[in-house]
């Protein structure tokens, strides 16, 4: 029982880890609407 506490620990520190990472990347992201064309214009050396 006892060499279940820490492996049960560290597994749930990487849920952890995994979950504010990804809440993270969530806020993180840009919404862009499908179909709609980047604002930036075309790619440098594309003349």
């Amino acid at each position: 029982m006892t060499t279940i506490v820490p492996i049960v620990s560290i597994a749930l520190a990487l849920i952890a880890a995994g979950c504010i990472a990804y809440i993270a990347w969530e806020l993180t992201a840009e919404d862009k609407p499908p179909g709609k064309p980047d604002d930036n214009g075309p790619p440098p050396g594309s003349n």
